[in-house]
């Protein structure tokens, strides 16, 4: 009987102990965490299918406000995504690198070097936006080398369990279900619908003081350096030794088009001494902020801010970036499943809906933040069901 009872028991603590980490895991994946669109993103990528995607990016909130994936399958039939978020550090991107080639095999990868050009050393120790990169990755060889190689000793557990730093303490209760709700769909629906991308309603530079906006003819021709910080140099550094090391002839390095200003100048002279650096490695850089008069783009119209662009913006860069990824490096669409095909014509044909609310939204420039969170969607879908 004795047997009988402590065999009872081990089970019933063995089911307890399964129960709390079921119980925690699905806590922490919508409730013991703190949710924003750069957490919805990278969690969209990992649900799009495995060796589906033509190109990828890797950086900040420069790529997921310049870059349209949908815009850009419905003109060519090609597929991307960003595996980026706010504030990305460069720290993270050959972590990021890895995560994109154990699941994809894209036929091109551009990494824009935003996070390797902080004007201080301190900036790399940015844990929240470390976060913002980290929580959605799963748990796997990579996560465990990042936090190890880049996290500060006495916050590495928060980052093998963000419950230990959100435990549900959320700023704002109804953003945070809105973000929740819009995940559990996501991974429901199995793909993103608007594949990572996400743009401000707003033109912020109309009545800006022009004087203090470098003329984007003069930027063409300037050449001027600054060295990196130490921690960017080495960072950066390290990654294109990697990506030397594996001979990633597909990868390209990108400075995506930012207003610059005088007080915006000193980074506009390191992305310079960045793109030496990456051409002493024997990879390409192009320098997008030296290509605004092609790409057409007007700071008075096109941006909501000196470091990121509107719809308005976003439609023009696709173009432009469109015409490289296919002519510059001869990008081809693969050839998609009947499943794969169905999911992005969806998205293609949600897509109308999205360009008609941002641009609306745009013109009266409400300052909305147009993502994949649920009354954002809820908006877009009632334009969609009244076509």
């Amino acid at each position: 009987m004795k047997k009988k009872l402590y065999i009872k028991r081990f089970f019933a603590v063995i089911s307890l102990v399964l129960a709390v980490l079921l119980f925690l895991g699905i806590s922490q994946e919508y409730f013991f965490a703190k949710l924003d669109h750069s957490k919805l993103r990278v969690t969209g990528f990992y649900e799009e299918e495995k060796n589906s995607l033509d190109v990828c990016f890797i950086g900040s909130s420069e790529c997921y406000t310049g870059f349209s994936p949908v815009q850009f399958y419905r003109e060519t039939g090609i597929t991307s995504y960003p595996y980026c978020s706010e504030s990305n550090p460069i720290s993270m991107a050959k972590y990021q690198l890895k995560e994109i080639l154990r699941t994809q095999n894209p036929q091109l990868i551009f990494i824009e070097i935003n996070g390797a050009l902080y004007g201080k050393d301190k900036d790399f120790s940015d844990l929240p936006h470390t976060h913002k990169a980290l929580d959605a990755m799963p748990m796997n060889k990579n996560k465990i080398d990042a936090i190890r190689n880049i996290i500060p000793d006495e916050n590495k557990a928060e980052f093998y369990f963000p419950f230990i730093k959100y435990h549900g303490a959320w700023d704002c209760y109804i953003e945070q279900l809105q973000y929740a709700k819009s995940k559990f769909d996501m991974q429901l629906r199995g793909y993103s619908l608007l594949k990572g991308t996400s743009v401000y309603t707003k033109t912020s530079l109309k009545g800006a003081d022009k004087g203090k906006i470098i003329d984007t003819a003069k930027l063409q021709k300037d050449n001027k350096t600054l060295e990196l910080n130490k921690n960017a140099d080495y960072y950066l550094r390290d990654l294109l030794q990697f990506c030397k090391d594996e001979k990633l002839d597909n990868v390209v390095f990108v400075r995506f088009p930012h207003i610059v200003d005088k007080r915006q100048y000193d980074r506009f002279k390191r992305t310079n001494r960045a793109g030496e650096i990456i051409e002493e490695y024997g990879f390409d850089f192009i320098n997008f902020e030296k290509n605004q008069i092609d790409i057409n783009l007007d700071k008075n119209t096109d941006f909501y801010n000196s470091d990121h662009m509107n719809i308005n913006g976003q439609l023009k860069l696709t173009e432009y970036i469109s015409n490289i990824i296919q002519n510059d490096y001869n990008v081809k669409p693969h050839e998609l499943t009947e499943s794969q095909k169905k999911n992005w014509d969806e998205c293609a044909d949600f897509y109308d809906a999205y360009l008609e609310y941002a641009q609306q939204e745009t013109e009266k420039n409400s300052n909305k933040r147009v993502t994949e969170k649920s009354d954002i969607m809820k908006e877009i879908k009632n334009i969609q069901l009244e076509k």
